[in-house]
């Protein structure tokens, strides 16, 4: 039942289709299209020499294997993305019956999972592979984790590498288990006596992997510099402030959990809002409320109660995408909620089992089915709506400003669409308006000035990239390899050869360096190059 809720769900979002970073990672990749087990597993996420500090290969032979089976349709990747959804939902409830919590509160649990909204971004893009293998693998380690003998440990810790291969949310495994096995624990000496090697084992595990990350394969994590403060404004915070702001942000994840009515799949800063004053508005509401909730939990989890558990695995889950250990690319994404929110339907459902067991037992008999019901009928219709979203890219992205018109991102994205419709003035009309809305914001003027270069418009390409440069005083390599191929195209050499020339040494590795250098020393004759 179910698997059969979240393939019901999902039912209207066939025939799917390759969305924003489906179409590098999985489209057009070439470790997807033609590359072998050792190649993938030695690449970064983003293909290989890419440097962006992320290594999910299981992902990446997944997309391979999709694609030899089934074929190089979107619909063939979105199936098995449907298929792994329902998957990760029947997975939740097994973990869930394994770890003590009573049958009903685990079934309600696990069948919310399977049908809310929120996780149609992960499910209908199909880079969000790597949010479904993470969250199977994390699942299938703690049921297997919670089952005696040694096959089952091996199980677990087999389970926990295919996780740590999959995404980094998996890390969080062992947090999650240990919150298990203390919730339920008599002796809690007794627990991790027995549990001891089971501990050490994913502890070295762990390591290992960080380490091969570190030295053995990316030789580092993404660069402080690579992090956008529209898209992250914690790296222009204090220490207060990042705290209060990612308290409004479990609040922003908590309200769209529990009412998911606006969804949005790209966040910029204006719509979350950082908070810096703790004694303000809503720094001390935040606080306040946090603490309440933190005091309840402490409480709820001496008496045992169920719902203390998922509040607690909600806020473990997300220590690996909640900016609380390292930032990220992204402050906010719903895509980072998928595993969190286990723990979430967990606090709902056995919060509500405890009201009901508070009501006369013929009243909760008849209650309790028609609450759930109800509950499963709005979360599965607002999904089966959002589904339509994701039908293209052009769709999602129109939604996107339909929703928050001031989103200078989505708009970015909406002409990137109708630029591959064709529509051209469409692109240019988008582009233009993210200019309006952010002037400073140097992804908007890049995108233009390369639109306009393909136009045949190389004057205004040229004052489009100048912005840039004048943005950022050490100036920007897209932007100065768009000069050199604006001045390039008036025919004015010179001025082309000396941007080439301002070009950072850093990127004269790449093949676009080189082969714009040959472009230059064509034009110039030879030999004037510098």
């Amino acid at each position: 039942m179910i698997a059969l809720l979240a393939l019901i769900a999902y039912a209207n979002s066939f025939p799917g289709a390759f969305i924003h970073d489906d179409i590098p990672i999985v489209r057009e990749n070439p470790l997807v299209i033609s590359g072998s087990v050792g190649r993938i597993f030695a690449a970064d996420y983003w293909g290989e020499g890419a440097g962006s500090g992320l290594h999910r290969p299981l992902a990446i032979l997944s997309y391979a294997l999709n694609r030899r089976f089934f074929g190089e349709t979107a619909a063939a990747f979105h199936a098995v993305n449907v298929l792994l959804h329902a998957s990760v939902s029947v997975a939740t409830y097994a973990a869930l019956i394994a770890a003590g919590i009573s049958g009903g509160v685990a079934w309600v649990a696990a069948a919310l999972f399977a049908v809310h909204p929120l996780h149609t971004e992960v499910v209908d893009i199909v880079t969000g592979r790597a949010e479904l293998l993470a969250a199977l693998f994390v699942l299938l380690a703690l049921g297997s984790a919670l089952r005696r003998g040694r096959r089952h440990r091996l199980t677990c810790v087999a389970c926990f590498a295919l996780g740590l291969l999959s995404k980094e949310s998996a890390a969080t495994f062992p947090l999650l288990l240990a919150a298990v096995d203390l919730f339920g624990a008599k002796d809690v000496r007794a627990v991790l006596r027995e549990r001891l090697r089971l501990y050490v084992s994913l502890a070295l595990l762990g390591l290992a992997w960080l380490a091969y990350r570190k030295w053995g394969l990316l030789s580092g994590s993404l660069p402080p510099n690579a992090i956008y403060p529209i898209d992250n404004p914690l790296v222009l915070l204090g220490q207060v402030g990042r705290v209060l702001t990612l308290l409004k942000v479990q609040w922003l994840y908590l309200a769209r959990l529990a009412a998911p009515l606006e969804l949005n799949a790209i966040f910029i800063d204006t719509m979350i809002g950082p908070v810096t004053d703790p004694l303000g508005v809503p720094g001390l509401p935040l606080v306040a409320g946090f603490g309440a909730l933190a005091a309840a939990t402490v409480v709820g989890w001496r008496r045992r109660a169920e719902w203390s558990l998922g509040v607690v695995l909600y806020v473990l889950a997300f220590l690996a995408t909640g900016n609380f250990l390292v930032l990220t690319t992204f402050l906010i994404a719903e895509r980072f909620a998928y595993l969190p929110s286990v723990g979430f339907c967990l606090a709902v459902a056995a919060a509500a089992a405890t009201v009901l067991a508070r009501l006369r037992a013929s009243t909760a008999a008849r209650a309790g089915p028609a609450l759930a019901a109800a509950a499963l009928a709005v979360l599965g219709s607002r999904t089966l709506v959002r589904n339509r979203d994701f039908a293209s890219p052009l769709s999602l992205w129109s939604a996107e400003v339909r929703s928050e018109p001031g989103n200078v991102r989505a708009q970015i994205l909406v002409a990137g669409a109708r630029l591959e419709a064709g529509d051209f003035a469409g692109t240019e009309a988008a582009l233009r308006r993210g200019l309006e809305l952010r002037p400073d914001f140097t992804e908007t003027s890049l995108a233009l000035g390369f639109f306009l270069l393909d136009r045949g418009r190389p004057l205004e390409a040229a004052q489009s990239f100048e912005r840039v440069c004048g943005e950022n005083p050490e100036g920007s390599p897209l932007a100065m390899s768009g000069m050199v191929r604006a001045f390039l195209d008036l025919g004015m050499v010179p001025q082309a050869e000396a941007w080439m020339a301002a070009i950072p040494a850093y990127c004269r590795h790449q093949p676009s360096y080189r082969d714009l250098e040959e472009h230059v020393r064509a034009a110039g004759g030879g030999g004037r190059q510098r």
